[in-house]
């Protein structure tokens, strides 16, 4: 069952990573961003959240068969919908300096989200997983 729970989360991820990959998350209108972004930030939660009732809760007390193992966490999941999270605070961010700048400065902003561009923020796996160090 722990696989099947892993097949479907994965199906998800893989879903919501195609959909927002066709985004230009940098060029394409806010608001059509934003609400892509909060919808696949949603079904990563919300697939957590029903694997942690369903395994937490309902299956434990199915009486012809109840569910031995622990709370199933679908880890890849949650760190995808925290990823994409972190890619909608750049994009507020984005946004907002956008409408205190001028147009010249609006070159310059750019500039400093450049890097940006490259890779594809919105791909997920344990291999682009950031590491934040703090001194």
């Amino acid at each position: 069952m722990l696989h099947l729970l892993d097949i479907i989360g994965g199906s998800f991820g893989r879903f919501v990573q195609r959909k927002l990959g066709t985004l230009s998350l940098w060029e394409d209108p806010y608001y059509l961003v934003k609400e892509n972004l909060k919808a696949g930030i949603s079904i990563c939660e919300q697939w957590v959240t029903a694997c942690n009732h369903l395994t937490g809760q309902v299956w434990q007390r199915y009486v012809p068969h109840p569910w031995k193992s622990g709370k199933y966490f679908p880890e890849t999941l949650d760190k995808l919908g925290k990823r994409l999270e972190e890619v909608l605070d750049v994009r507020i961010i984005h946004e907002k300096l956008l409408h205190f700048l001028s147009a010249n400065e609006e070159k310059i902003l750019a500039l400093v989200f450049e890097p940006f561009t490259g890779p594809n923020p919105v791909q997920y796996n344990p291999y682009t997983e950031v590491e934040y160090i703090c001194f």
